[in-house]
């Protein structure tokens, strides 16, 4: 079943995420394709961007790459497909508008955002842990906070989008696809401060908590977040998850085959 711009009750207070979607896919039902972009050129938004990342670059203690993304164009979820448009964009751009709306001097149109799609992984140890991340102080945004081991999709795979969250836990855990027993696609979340679509994919791993922490590599995290099962709960009303995150929590209860 497909589940479409959840909203709490009037009852709860508003999360810091937005579920646009959720259900289960596998590999060979999710397709993407490339189309023109939309986004609008604004001479004034365009001048933020360079002065942001021009300012943002001066400093040696940030780690920034201005690395080929993918604008997110429109995207249909069905309960037995996903298909997903999506433009060239770049990380400056995302930089420079995504990154920046909370602290703008002037509204931004939301026509003008890079809205790259992200990649998020709720991942699953041996042992029955959900892994996230501990993010360093030297990362873009989010510093210190725990997040899900996660990244963008590059043009190079929008062909094959299991490829990013492979390709993170590669980079982020060193962990290899035989390393994994299972991924799927669970949802598209949205950090309703950066207003970044974000596709989350449920990941088995064949490793334990302990042995994947060892493979941890520091470019990008100070440690590893371990929730167990029954904890989740406790761990989504913990302020140090990002929206994100706690997006990935909710998720995972949704959805049996985190579980």
């Amino acid at each position: 079943m497909i589940h479409t711009d959840m909203h709490p009750t009037s009852a709860m207070p508003e999360p810091p995420f937005t579920i646009l979607a959720r259900g289960t896919w596998t590999r060979d039902q999710v397709r993407l394709r490339q189309v023109s972009s939309t986004r609008r050129i604004d001479p004034n938004v365009e001048t933020a961007i360079e002065n942001a990342w021009a300012q943002a670059t001066a400093g040696a203690n940030r780690l920034l790459f201005d690395g080929p993304m993918c604008r997110v164009e429109h995207f249909h979820f069905s309960s037995d497909a996903v298909s997903m448009d999506w433009s060239p964009t770049s990380f400056r751009v995302f930089f420079g508008t995504n990154l920046r709306i909370a602290d703008a001097p002037a509204p931004m149109p939301l026509d003008t955002l890079a809205s790259p799609i992200g990649v998020s992984t709720a991942l699953l140890s041996r042992d029955g842990f959900l892994l996230f991340g501990r993010r360093n102080a030297r990362v873009a945004y989010h510093p210190n906070r725990v997040h899900p081991f996660a990244g963008s999709l590059e043009p190079a795979e929008a062909h094959d989008p299991f490829a990013a969250p492979e390709r993170e836990l590669q980079e982020e855990l060193h962990l290899q696809r035989d390393d994994l027993s299972d991924i799927r696609l669970i949802g598209l979340v949205q950090d309703r401060s950066l207003r970044q679509p974000e596709l989350v994919f449920a990941v088995r791993s064949r490793r334990s908590l302990s042995d994947i922490t060892k493979r941890l590599d520091p470019a990008e995290h100070a440690g590893v977040r371990a929730v167990a099962i029954g904890q989740i709960d406790a761990a989504r009303r913990d302020p140090v998850f990002t929206p994100v995150a706690q997006a990935v929590l909710q998720l995972c209860q949704m959805q049996p085959f985190c579980i």
